[in-house]
């Protein structure tokens, strides 16, 4: 097995660099060698990576499967079994086929959070800063609250700049869905 000769790799370079000859044969050697030595560790690390990398998108795929199947499921529930029917109408928007009406569902859906803010005693002009007010330990889904305020802040403040596809507008309901279950708001 080659060992790694750094010392002579430099050489090489610094004949290359002052203009000598170099023999190029003696570099393919070296390469062949060095080659021939880590080609065991890299078919390895090679084989875990492509592992790692299948492992990846199945669990994505899952993922995915899980929240389209849960979706269906809020989707499916009648209007009369549902305690409020601000979330129905939120739903039912995300069922059209039109874009404005995906954006109107996150749009309400922040309305909805903004209410169960106010009714949780915290205080703010602004979602934003009632949110700031949130003590993290009493909140669980505090982060995912951010998130689909950010949603609703870029719907609000780019138009029709910022595109929304309905798996968009459904990841962002959610988040919304999330927030308002952990506190049996909805």
């Amino acid at each position: 097995m080659a060992s790694l000769n750094i010392e002579f790799l430099y050489y090489q370079i610094y004949r290359l660099l002052t203009g000598q000859i170099i023999d190029f044969s003696r570099i393919f050697e070296w390469l062949v060698g060095v080659s021939s030595a880590i080609a065991p560790f890299s078919a390895v690390i090679s084989l875990l990576m492509l592992v790692g990398i299948v492992y990846c998108f199945r669990r994505l795929h899952e993922v995915e499967h899980e929240m389209m199947a849960h979706l269906h499921d809020v989707e499916a529930r009648p209007v009369s079994d549902s305690p409020n029917k601000r979330w129905v109408r939120i739903i039912n928007h995300l069922n059209s086929d039109n874009e404005s009406d995906w954006r109107l569902a996150v749009l309400e859906a922040d309305l909805i959070l903004d209410e169960m803010l106010r009714s949780m005693g915290y205080h703010g002009d602004t979602i934003a800063e009632k949110l700031r007010g949130v003590e993290r330990s009493d909140f669980n889904s505090i982060d995912k609250a951010w998130e689909a305020h950010k949603i609703r802040n870029q719907i609000a403040h780019e138009g029709g700049n910022f595109r929304l596809d309905n798996r968009g507008a459904r990841q962002t309901v959610l988040l919304y869905e999330q927030v308002f279950k952990e506190f049996h708001f909805i």
